[in-house]
C-alpha cells in the first residue's frame, strides 16, 4: 500500500476530534493544517502539547476549533496570537488553562496505561480552582502532604511533520 494523499488523511479526522497540536518549534504539519481548514473541519478540541502557535491560531481563525487546552498560545517573537485572543474574548472557544507539566503528565499517564499521574508543582496555584478534573489528595505515603492528580489524556489524533526521502 502506498502513501495516503494528504486530503484523504485529513478526511479521517472527524469533526469534534481531540487533536494534539504541537508547538511551533516541533515541525508543525502546516500542509495538514491548511487541508483541515479547506475541508471545513468543525468543533475540534485542541490539546496543545504543551503550547499552541501558528497552527493553533490558524485553526481557531478559520472557525475549526471549539475548545483548547494549553499552557499558553502565542506566536513567539511575533507576539500574541490574534485569532486565539479574539476567539477567547468573544467566547467563540472554550479555554482550559493548564501548565506544561500537567499536560505532559496527562499524556504520560495515558502512555503508561494508568488513569492519572501525580504532580506537585501546581499546589497553591489558582488553576486548581479552574480545573474540576484535577484533584488534590493526601499523599498516601506522607503526612499532611497534598498531591495533585491529573487525569490521563489520550488525543484522538496527533499530527506531525515528517521529512521524506
Amino acid at each position: 500500500m502506498g502513501p495516503i494523499a494528504l486530503e484523504a488523511l485529513v478526511d479521517r479526522i472527524p469533526d469534534g476530534a481531540l487533536l494534539a497540536a504541537i508547538p511551533d518549534y516541533s515541525n508543525v504539519p502546516m500542509a495538514a493544517t491548511r487541508a483541515l481548514i479547506r475541508r471545513g473541519a468543525k468543533e475540534l478540541r485542541l490539546l496543545a502539547v504543551p503550547t499552541g502557535g501558528f497552527q493553533t491560531d490558524l485553526l481557531i481563525g478559520a472557525g475549526c476549533v471549539a475548545e483548547i487546552e494549553a499552557a499558553a498560545v502565542g506566536l513567539g517573537e511575533y507576539g500574541s496570537a490574534p485569532r486565539f485572543t479574539e476567539a477567547l474574548r468573544s467566547g467563540a472557544i472554550r479555554m482550559r488553562d493548564a501548565t506544561c507539566p500537567a499536560i505532559h503528565a496527562g499524556l504520560q499517564a495515558s502512555e503508561k496505561g494508568v488513569p492519572f499521574m501525580a504532580l506537585r508543582g501546581i499546589i497553591g496555584s489558582d488553576l486548581l480552582g479552574q480545573r474540576a478534573d484535577w484533584r488534590v489528595i493526601e499523599n498516601p505515603y506522607g503526612e499532611r502532604d497534598p498531591i495533585v492528580l491529573v487525569p490521563a489524556r489520550q488525543p484522538d489524533i496527533a499530527l506531525f511533520h515528517a521529512a521524506t526521502v
